[in-house]
């Protein structure tokens, strides 16, 4: 999409802006249909729904000095749980990916990379995988993708059909990659780092109180 133009909804005709070139959808605040410059018919989200997330769109912090600020997301509803993958903009208009995953945070680049389908069955959880020469990670899980939902404006998400298999790996220095699998083809995974509430300094999140 283009940076800073304006798009109408195609059932209510309210008018959204993309915020990043990097953009590939939108959905209405309004209505929640999809926008995109083409391909709208492929993305047919279900709708998003409540969860303990106290992330949301307008979400502020602080990630290698940087400010940035949350614009929307992807829920990945998994097998067994489900993620939230949130687009942060920051404040020289670079996109990254804020992703809540098993109770903890990570800041990811949106560069994606990809693994070659000989060493796509090597993914497992609790197997050291090594990426090149420089990355070594363990797998952490393994779960299938259900169903998926957006909400604002999503950045460049290389794959979103249902129907892979999402897998979480770490390492002790902080490096977390999330990768997505089909069988017979060649992974995608992006890289990031683990971080938590104090260095982010989120602010504008919801505050939860179940005493209240």
């Amino acid at each position: 999409m283009i940076r800073n133009q304006l798009y109408s909804c195609p059932s209510c005709q309210l008018s959204c802006i993309a915020r990043s070139d990097e953009t590939i959808l939108l959905t209405c605040r309004h209505c929640g249909t999809v926008i995109s410059d083409n391909n709208a018919k492929k993305y047919s989200p279900a709708p998003v729904p409540e969860d303990w997330s106290f992330i949301q769109i307008g979400t502020k912090g602080i990630f290698n000095n940087k400010d940035f600020v949350v614009i929307g997301r992807i829920r990945f509803q998994l097998r067994n749980d489900y993620k939230n993958c949130w687009t942060i903009i920051y404040n020289d208009n670079q996109l990254g990916w804020l992703i809540e995953s098993m109770g903890s945070l990570a800041i990811f680049e949106t560069k994606t990379y990809s693994l070659s389908v000989e060493h796509t069955s090597k993914l497992k959880a609790n197997v050291v995988i090594k990426i090149g020469k420089d990355i070594k990670v363990t797998g952490e899980y393994v779960e299938k993708c259900e169903t998926l939902s957006y909400e604002g404006e999503v950045g460049p998400w290389k794959d979103l059909s249902t129907g892979f298999f999402m897998i979480q790996a770490s390492s002790n220095n902080g490096t977390v990659l999330m990768f997505t699998v089909r069988p017979q083809q060649d992974s995608l995974y992006i890289v990031g780092k683990k971080t938590d509430l104090q260095q982010l300094k989120l602010e504008n999140s919801i505050e939860w109180n179940e005493w209240k």
